[in-house]
């Protein structure tokens, strides 16, 4: 058992406790617990239940408090993996209004629900707006893009990577906020 799977464990005994309602934090805390902990489960089944778990507990925290960026992005990245495109990049797009510091990573899940609806050239637009920074890394490996059949989006993508991972005369600082 790994550390993200620990947590759910640890943090489903809230739900135990049936002298109140979860608050806001203790929601996000458990949703995304799920959400961590889904990438840790060995078969897919169990990874998908954990994602579909964690919906509705996202759902539920962004009610009680409808402005922590980090409930949105959680809840469109889980809608996103379960291949829920359309509504995973609505989320996203809501995470750049209340934290333009998301921009980079809500992009990138941007970039990546298009490329799975068929929309290359709008996934190859989103990816231009994102700027050169550390997360170019990630970027990159992200098997989202990996298409072989698709060489025209794979060698726009990769010189669009090349050109943003190394900028002439770039020294971003990273914000890490998403």
């Amino acid at each position: 058992m790994e550390h993200h799977t620990k947590s759910l464990d640890i943090l489903l005994w809230l739900n135990r406790f049936s002298d109140r309602e979860l608050n806001h934090e203790e929601l996000r805390m458990l949703g995304t617990a799920y959400l961590w902990a889904a990438d840790e489960q060995v078969e897919k089944s169990r990874q998908t239940s954990h994602r579909h778990e964690a919906i509705p507990l996202l759902k539920a925290a962004i009610v009680k408090h409808p402005y922590q960026t980090v409930v949105h992005y959680n809840l469109g990245w889980a809608l996103l993996s379960l291949k829920k495109y359309p509504n995973g990049i609505r989320r996203m797009r809501k995470c750049i209004r209340l934290e333009p510091r998301c921009i980079p990573f809500a992009k990138w899940n941007i970039a990546c629900g298009l490329k799975r609806l068929d929309r290359q050239e709008d996934a190859l637009r989103t990816l231009e707006e994102i700027p050169p920074g550390p997360w170019w890394d990630g970027i990159i490996r992200d098997d989202w893009f990996k298409d072989p059949e698709q060489t025209t989006f794979m060698n726009r993508f990769q010189a669009l990577s090349r050109k943003k991972i190394k900028p002439p005369n770039a020294n971003p600082r990273p914000d890490m906020f998403c």
